[in-house]
C-alpha cells in the first residue's frame, strides 16, 4: 500500500508540471510502467483528483488537489524544521536556544533546547508566553513587523514605566539596523537574550533567541561571539521549512 501511495504522489507531482499529461508523459516522468500509470489514474479519477482532458488519452488535475495543501501552516513547518539546526547551535555554543512565534498578543516559545543545554538557567520555557516589549523575541518581532502592524500591537500594550522610548520608532529602527534585539539582565532574571528574526520575504514569521548568564559575558561579547551562528541557524530553519518533503 505504501508503494502504491508513493507512486500516486509521484504522478500528482508530475501532473503538476504541465496542464495536460498523457500516459506516456507520466510514465517517462516517473519511471512507472504504463499499465500501472493507467491503474493509478483510474483511482485518482475515482477519488476526484484527476479528470480526463478533452484530448483523447490525456489527463489533468482537478481543483480538489488544492485541498491537499489546505492543512499546511508555515508555523508548523518552522517548528518541525527547527529541531536539528537549534540542537546543533546549542551543541556548538553551549547556551540554550528558543524559537518563538507570535500568538494572541505575545511570543509563544514553540521549541527550546534547554533539555540539552548544560548552561540552562530555567527548567523549561517551552510554551511559555513572553511579552512583546520585555523580551528579545518580542522586540525583534515588533521591529521587523510592518509599521501598521507594529502600531496596532503597541496600542494594545500598557504604558511602560521606562518611558516612551521603549515603544518608539527610533528604538525599533535601531533594532532593524542592527538585525537583532537584546533583553538585558534584571534582578529577577539575571540572564539576557539575543534574538534575530526569521524572515519570509519581508514578513517576520518567528524569532530565534539564545539566553546567556549576565555574569558570564556582556551583551557586546555575546553579539561578537554568537550573532553570526544564531543568524545562520535562523537561515537553516527557514531553508528546511521550505524544502519539499521527498
Amino acid at each position: 500500500m505504501m508503494h502504491s501511495a508513493t507512486r500516486a504522489l509521484a504522478l500528482l507531482r508530475a501532473m503538476n508540471l504541465r496542464s495536460v499529461s498523457s500516459v506516456r508523459d507520466l510514465a517517462g516522468d516517473t519511471g512507472i510502467s504504463k499499465p500501472s500509470v493507467v491503474r493509478l489514474l483510474a483511482i485518482l479519477i475515482e477519488d476526484g483528483y484527476v479528470q480526463r482532458a478533452s484530448k483523447a488519452g490525456s489527463y489533468m488535475l482537478t481543483e480538489n488537489v488544492l485541498q491537499l495543501s489546505s492543512g499546511f501552516r508555515r508555523d508548523t513547518a518552522l517548528e518541525s524544521a527547527a529541531g536539528l539546526p537549534m540542537e546543533q547551535l546549542t551543541k556548538s555554543i553551549g547556551w540554550p536556544a528558543a524559537l518563538g512565534m507570535f500568538e494572541q498578543g505575545m511570543m509563544m516559545v514553540r521549541y527550546s533546547t534547554i533539555p540539552t543545554s548544560p548552561l540552562s538557567w530555567y527548567r523549561t520555557t517551552l510554551h511559555q508566553r513572553l511579552p512583546l516589549l520585555h523580551s528579545a523575541m518580542g522586540l525583534v518581532f515588533l521591529a521587523f513587523s510592518n509599521t501598521k502592524t507594529r502600531h496596532s500591537l503597541l496600542s494594545l500594550e500598557p504604558a511602560d514605566e521606562l518611558g516612551e522610548f521603549v515603544r518608539s520608532e527610533e528604538r525599533f529602527g535601531q533594532i532593524r539596523e542592527r538585525g537583532y534585539a537584546i533583553r538585558i539582565p534584571t534582578t529577577e532574571h539575571p540572564t539576557f537574550s539575543l534574538s534575530v528574526p526569521l524572515l519570509a520575504g519581508d514578513q517576520v514569521v518567528a524569532a530565534l533567541s539564545v539566553t546567556l548568564f549576565g555574569r558570564a559575558m556582556s551583551a557586546d561579547q555575546a553579539v561578537e561571539r554568537y550573532l553570526e551562528k544564531v543568524r545562520g541557524t535562523a537561515e537553516a530553519i527557514l531553508a528546511r521549512s521550505a524544502k519539499p518533503v521527498p
